[in-house]
């Protein structure tokens, strides 16, 4: 690049910092440009909240606190997950909630799982592949367990259709229907 070329593009980029910082109120969050991604990714970037999730035809938090809690009396768990896609990056979260019988009062119940996956899109199914993430269970407001994902090399592969609003994905018995959202 010549020299004059050169104080221009500083000149332009210092204008740009300046107004950037002179800017009090952002006019809003930063967002990964969905003209990037291929046209069926598209429909998939963005904010997605599940409306619900099934394991064998139960409802997943009875699912997972039968497996969890075995025999031990507790209240009807309280789920909540997102998936938010961008890029070719999904940062998924769940969190299940509710109480436990302690020896003499009731305990509160919370896990909470994030997880950072890449995904690629392929006609009818995603592949997705866990990059990062942890697992924690609270009682009582105390992290009891704490576990960090394991990388995977392998994909998972998820059977996924869009039906009218809602975006569903298949894994075997596992599914989910999820619906656009707002942060």
């Amino acid at each position: 690049m010549n020299e004059k070329n050169k104080n221009k593009l500083e000149e332009m980029t210092g204008n740009i910092s300046r107004a950037i910082e002179k800017n009090e109120t952002p006019p809003g969050d930063y967002a990964y440009s969905s003209s990037l991604t291929t046209p069926k990714a598209r429909h998939l970037a963005g904010l997605w909240k599940v409306e619900d999730h099934t394991v064998a035809g139960v409802p997943y938090a009875e699912s997972y606190a039968l497996a969890t809690f075995h025999d031990r009396p507790h209240s009807p768990l309280t789920y909540e997950a997102t998936y938010e896609f961008t890029g070719n990056l999904c940062i998924k979260r769940v969190l299940l909630h509710g109480s436990l019988a302690g020896d003499d009062k009731e305990l509160d119940y919370e896990y909470r799982m994030s997880a950072v996956l890449t995904w690629e899109i392929k006609p009818d199914v995603l592949i997705v592949r866990p990059v990062q993430g942890y697992q924690i269970t609270n009682i009582d407001g105390a992290p009891v367990a704490v576990r960090e994902l394991p990388n995977s090399v392998a994909g998972i592969i998820i059977q996924y259709s869009i039906d009218g609003d809602a975006l569903v994905l298949t894994d075997g018995d596992d599914i989910k229907r999820l619906v656009r959202t707002h942060a």
